[in-house]
């Protein structure tokens, strides 16, 4: 294991996978018995669901017949069945469920016998906490791995299976309901004494619940969405659309249903008519969600203006419930005039959004004056946004510039490059904005043909300027659009970086020089840049000689980066700030990732040129280097039954 760890293996799931093939049957045999004889007082509930994950696992390795026979499992499940600890019960059943989900047929009889122990365990309330729903979530999960695996198992059982599910269609807790769903629903298809329709039909909400997500399970086979339209079961979940429980679900339901016949289109209109009067925000917004599962089809023309109506009033709700009937330029029109812009000062994120789910060539299909009008809303707000609104713009107005009608509007009409080559001249308030937009555009080059000096308006800015977001956003920008068209303007630049900013107080100054000094080594001018810098030695060798005091992980890792890449470009001008040196002493930072990064880094350029037998001797001294921090690797991925997490609790 310390061999594999070495060599950069060992910790993967693949070794692990490889270590659990290699367990004996008595191995297996132990680690099961060790979940039946666990110190239950003191052990924490995390063992068991970790024991069970180990053993599916197995269970996928290993031959079934093969671990009910040679490694007789079954003699260690049957006691555990009678545990005093529910814990221990239910992980005992888990494990029978996964053996039963990998079992081949026809199953042994040993493992059919320990089978029909499990029905009584569907209803368990014999435990110290009284109705304890972990032991019934997991008889319910082997029955359903049963009926799946064996529809003989199914058919012989069927009464018994459907006043099971109907029983627990009922019960308190969430995790058995979801069991209960999935076993009525194969009941159901398979014609048991169940009754889809009677369960939407109760009054009892545990009931209704387990019964949509029943139906949700029907809708995804034929016979079931036979059964959903032969018993109006559309009709019947729409009576509880406005529910804050149930209208996630049945929006689940309908949304995979597919084409909906004329009765359920007239009732999702006549639910929506109903609620378009609405004051109660939850009714609108449960009445929108549904509704958008009529926007493609054109018997729904008549209820956009409704949905226009209602998110109207309910800005809040754009993103979610307008963009599905946007499919059409004059859907898009109203929309944007009647519903996004006038929200869009109140509402920024969610018209924001929903505008970038919008397809851009049905935004460049919108009216001059329309597109005019957002665009020019769209910058001013970003001067003033937060950060995450202002991510979201620049990916807008991004995409907008890769549209070839949108850009030839913007840069004609739009104003878009009057405010640009405002803002750089810096008689804009909206400077730091339009910076942070130019430096993640990502398409830089359509942008520069129409500001052809843009790259020296940006170099302009930084000169004498001490705002450190200006510097940064400046710096990022002329990365984005950098040009070596101008051999003094190159210069010029580089000298303000090394002497003004490299040396910078604020991290995230040095942080951007750092990229940017790599970025450059991968410009197909890079030959230039390695003049330059090579006769600025002294500055490079005097900022790595500083290494030692930074602080700042994000600079540090950039700083390995740009050693690597200087190694791979110009060897020599590597050489002569002593980079070796610097890799050396990163590989002892207290910072653990830039340790691993530096080691790695040192590997790479030890391969770029082999045979210097300085660098060999600082291979040998690294490997052994991060050896007293790997840690204990477990053989097999079985949990520590010490390890304690949490008190013992409810499930």
């Amino acid at each position: 294991l310390k061999r594999c760890a070495h060599s950069g293996q060992g910790q993967g799931p693949g070794v692990r996978a490889t270590l659990v093939m290699e367990l004996d049957g008595g191995s297996i045999y132990n680690r099961v018995k060790s979940i039946l004889y666990a110190p239950v007082h003191e052990c924490d509930d995390t063992f068991f669901d970790k024991a069970v994950h180990w053993f599916a696992k197995i269970c996928q390795n290993v031959n079934t017949c093969e671990l009910i026979e040679s490694h007789r499992i079954l003699t260690l499940i049957q006691p555990g069945l009678v545990h005093h600890d529910a814990r221990v019960i239910a992980a005992c059943i888990m494990l029978l469920a996964n053996i039963i989900s990998h079992a081949d047929l026809p199953m042994p009889s040993s493992l059919l016998y320990t089978i029909s122990n499990i029905f009584t365990f569907c209803s368990y309330e014999a435990d110290i906490d009284g109705a304890h729903p972990r032991v019934r979530t997991a008889a319910l999960t082997a029955v359903n791995a049963m009926t799946e695996r064996d529809p003989k198992f199914l058919r012989m059982h069927l009464d018994q299976i459907s006043n099971i599910a109907k029983k627990a269609l009922s019960d308190s807790n969430l995790y058995v309901r979801q069991q209960s769903s999935r076993l009525a629903a194969t009941c159901i298809l398979n014609q048991g004494d169940l009754s889809i329709r009677e369960c939407l039909l109760s009054r009892h909400v545990d009931i209704l619940e387990s019964a949509i997500d029943a139906v949700y399970i029907l809708a995804q086979c034929e016979t079931g969405l036979f059964i959903i339209r032969n018993h109006d079961v559309v009709k019947l979940m729409l009576e509880h659309s406005c529910s804050e429980r149930f209208s996630g679900k049945i929006y689940n339901v309908i949304s995979i249903l597919g084409p909906l016949s004329a009765a359920e289109v007239d009732s999702l209109i006549r639910l929506m008519r109903q609620s378009s009067n609405s004051k109660d925000q939850s009714r609108v917004h449960h009445a929108l969600r549904l509704a958008s599962c009529l926007a493609g089809i054109p018997a729904a023309d008549e209820l956009f203006p409704v949905v226009l109506k209602m998110t109207a009033f309910h800005g809040s709700m754009i993103k979610a419930f307008v963009h599905p009937w946007l499919n059409s330029p004059d859907r898009l029109s109203k929309a944007i005039s009647e519903v996004v812009l006038p929200n869009v000062a109140q509402y920024q994120m969610e018209v924001i959004l929903c505008l970038l789910e919008i397809p851009t060539h049905l935004i460049a299909e919108l009216r001059r004056d329309i597109l005019a009008d957002m665009i020019s809303k769209l910058i001013a707000m970003f001067s003033t946004s937060l950060n995450h609104i202002q991510s979201a713009i620049e990916r807008l107005i991004s995409r907008f510039l890769s549209n070839d009608k949108i850009y030839d509007f913007m840069l004609t009409d739009g104003g878009f490059v009057r405010l640009v080559t405002e803002s750089l001249n810096g008689r804009s308030h909206s400077s730091r904005a339009i910076l942070v937009l130019l430096s993640n555009l990502t398409s830089p080059d359509t942008l520069r043909s129409a500001i052809p000096d843009v790259h020296h308006l940006l170099i302009k800015m930084l000169k004498g300027c001490t705002d450190t977001d200006i510097i940064v956003h400046a710096l990022s920008a002329i990365e984005n659009f950098h040009q070596a068209s101008n051999e003094t303007g190159i210069h010029s630049l580089l000298e303000m970086i090394l002497s003004t900013f490299l040396f910078h107080c604020e991290s995230s100054v040095r942080y951007r020089v750092i990229l940017f000094l790599s970025k450059t080594l991968t410009f197909p001018e890079h030959p230039v840049y390695i003049e330059f810098l090579k006769t600025h030695t002294i500055t490079l060798s005097q900022y790595i000689g500083t290494l030692e005091e930074e602080l700042d992980r994000d600079v540090l890792l950039a700083v390995v980066g740009f050693l690597v890449k200087l190694a791979e470009i110009s060897r020599s001008l590597f050489k002569d700030i002593n980079g070796f040196d610097a890799l050396w002493r990163l590989s002892r930072n207290s910072l653990r990732c830039v340790r691993l990064e530096a080691n790695r880094s040192i590997l790479s350029s030890i391969s770029i040129e082999r045979g210097r037998g300085d660098e060999e001797t600082l291979l040998s001294k690294q490997i052994s280097y991060d050896e007293e921090e790997i840690s204990r690797i477990e053989t097999d991925g079985f949990p520590d039954v010490n390890a304690l997490e949490t008190t013992t609790g409810c499930y």
